[in-house]
């Protein structure tokens, strides 16, 4: 917190300079001139009494519950005062200087005439994904006379937000490969459900009427010489399991925005839904070890280390070993459960040492692999975007494409026949995929 004088005082200055320079000729000005000096000190004394430091101002931001990247946000910023002086301070607020929001202006100045609480709207656009702290505000005030001017830097009460993807309307195309899919889940769900029941085993206790008698264990009814029965996990609660790949998949951009950023997001908005829906979330991440575990739970209080991008959530420059995977799942889930993982499966290499791990787990459970393609390897929108005019650069980036659709297919053909679900979409319709799925997922496993 620094102060100094400002251009106002000055330019006051240079006037009083140059009616001294005037007294050298008309020696009458000579004792006004002497009188200016004592009188400018006594000024700028009281003057700069009238300056607000840094406990005179409570700054507090109110960001939207959901922002997402492309469009228009309003913020509100809270103003409270607590000493003013004369009732008349002006104040010039530098916006911080964001990496994921832009701003209209980047200053604010105002005008306050009152000790009360000031809100005003901030308008800015998100333009890049990912998750941000601000700490505080470069404030400039200004004394009454504004001759003094004090930068502060005020502290903000609340100063943090992510950026989600955009939620725009899904393409027909995307509805199509979750029709195509759907099958698979049903599939996949007749695969775990081959005990006859439609949820698992849990525990034994004394029978209770109105329970029913279907339950009831013979033998550990003669063991303890009395009625007990089996008791099974709800079908209307289940497990979620969401598995994110922080391996080399994970790195680089799509559209802008770092490609970790799209899924960790997506990892949120499933973890949101499945809670709303009352079922029990599982998370880790994972590449060539397990990096962040959290253990079933019906609270988003252990996610808030996803929403605010907890370093061991970063992409890593080395290939995920998919056996990870395998025992992360069997660690957090003994019995049957919903496992979504989420990683780039348009990498051959990805597809390779993944398909033995869906193998061993959909014996078990119902099991999807979603993923973000970057539009400029999706070959229908190569084709699609096609002007003519094929170069060798062109051409080699469209027979790249092609070969790329082809494994792409193949490694879907092959997780289909595990009765795994795969959908791979473009950034623009990946939330409302990823929670589509979470609902198809749901309901084919009490199919």
């Amino acid at each position: 917190m620094r102060s100094y004088l400002t251009d106002r005082f000055f330019a006051l200055f240079g006037l009083c300079q140059l009616l001294g320079t005037f007294s050298l000729i008309e020696h009458r000005l000579l004792i006004p001139y002497l009188l200016t000096w004592p009188a400018a000190i006594l000024i700028l004394w009281l003057d700069w009494r009238t300056m607000p430091g840094k406990k005179d101002f409570v700054f507090s931001m109110d960001f939207p519950h959901k922002i997402e990247s492309g469009r228009s946000i309003v913020i509100k910023l809270t103003i409270k005062t607590r000493k003013l002086y004369l009732r008349r301070q002006k104040i010039i607020l530098q916006l911080p200087k964001s990496n994921l929001l832009r701003f209209d202006v980047p200053t604010i100045e105002m005008v306050i005439t009152s000790n009360r609480t000031i809100t005003k709207n901030l308008i800015a656009k998100a333009a890049t994904l990912g998750f941000e702290e601000w700490y505080s505000l470069d404030v400039s005030a200004f004394s009454y006379l504004r001759s003094w001017v004090r930068e502060i830097p005020a502290d903000i009460a609340t100063n943090q937000f992510r950026v989600f993807p955009i939620r725009s309307k899904t393409s027909p195309q995307v509805f199509t490969e979750i029709a195509r899919n759907q099958r698979v889940f049903q599939t996949g769900s007749r695969r775990i459900l081959r005990g006859r029941e439609a949820s698992q085993f849990h525990s034994i206790r004394d029978y209770q009427y109105p329970d029913s008698i279907r339950y009831i264990d013979a033998k550990k009814t003669a063991r303890y010489q009395r009625l007990m029965t089996r008791v099974y996990d709800s079908q209307l609660t289940h497990q979620l399991v969401i598995g994110l790949d922080v391996g080399r998949s994970l790195m680089g951009e799509i559209a802008g925005s770092a490609k970790h950023d799209y899924y960790i997001s997506a990892c949120l908005a499933l973890t949101e839904n499945a809670l709303q829906s009352h079922d029990k979330v599982s998370f880790f991440a994972f590449s060539q070890r397990v990096h962040h575990l959290i253990r079933a739970t019906q609270k988003f209080g252990p996610f808030l280390s996803l929403y605010r991008g907890a370093p061991e959530l970063s992409p890593r420059e080395e290939e995920s070993n998919y056996n990870t995977f395998v025992s992360g799942i069997q660690q957090l889930a003994p019995q049957r459960s919903l496992v979504l993982l989420l990683t780039d499966f348009s990498k051959p290499s990805v597809q390779n040492s993944l398909l033995p791990a869906l193998s061993v787990l959909s014996q078990k459970h119902l099991v999807v692999v979603a993923g973000v393609i970057d539009q400029n390897f999706d070959l229908t929108d190569s084709i699609l975007d096609f002007s003519g005019d094929l170069d060798s650069n062109k051409y080699s980036h469209l027979l790249y494409n092609y070969w790329l659709d082809e494994r792409i297919r193949s490694f879907q053909f092959q997780a289909a026949k595990f009765g795994v679900g795969t959908v791979l979409v473009h950034e623009k319709d990946w939330m409302n995929v990823v929670i589509r799925l979470y609902s198809l997922m749901r309901t084919s496993i009490r199919m």
